[in-house]
């Protein structure tokens, strides 16, 4: 029996930018026979972005209207469910997709500044690729949301 579990986009959206700054400080010390705390990490982003999704959506709203009409407590919907007609479904352009990393730049850049105190853990916290890497997978929840509607 599959046991199902709820997440809200709240959720997601924080858990996806955890990830990446946990896999960059998991590459940066893969050579070292020492056990790896990710508790610095979660501390972290607790303190410099303790509503990264709200911000997120809230920047997107401009441009995605999807993103206008939920917050991060709404429930994130199944991301393996697709339109019934999906020739006809439209998701984001490059357009939307460029405005995007832009604005997570901006957002989460606080992790790639260097006055930030970081609690001994390696900038940049967030490199070009991991911020890449956080937009994609952003735009396909956005995405789907604009399915959805």
């Amino acid at each position: 029996e599959t046991v199902q579990t709820f997440t809200t986009i709240g959720e997601y959206v924080t858990g996806v930018v955890h990830k990446e700054l946990l896999a960059v400080q998991l590459h940066r010390h893969a050579d070292e026979h020492s056990k790896f705390d990710p508790a610095p990490v979660q501390q972290l982003l607790e303190r410099l972005v303790p509503d990264v999704a709200r911000d997120i959506l809230e920047t997107a709203s401009g441009w995605i209207p999807a993103a206008a009409e939920v917050s991060p407590s709404s429930l994130l919907p199944d991301l393996d469910q697709y339109p019934a007609a999906t020739l006809e479904v439209e998701g984001l352009g490059v357009q939307h997709r460029k405005l995007l990393l832009e604005a997570l730049e901006i957002i989460l850049d606080v992790f790639n500044d260097p006055t930030t105190d970081t609690g001994g853990l390696e900038m940049p916290m967030l490199p070009r690729p991991s911020l890449a890497s956080i937009a994609a997978q952003v735009a396909t929840l956005l995405e789907h949301l604009t399915w959805l509607r």
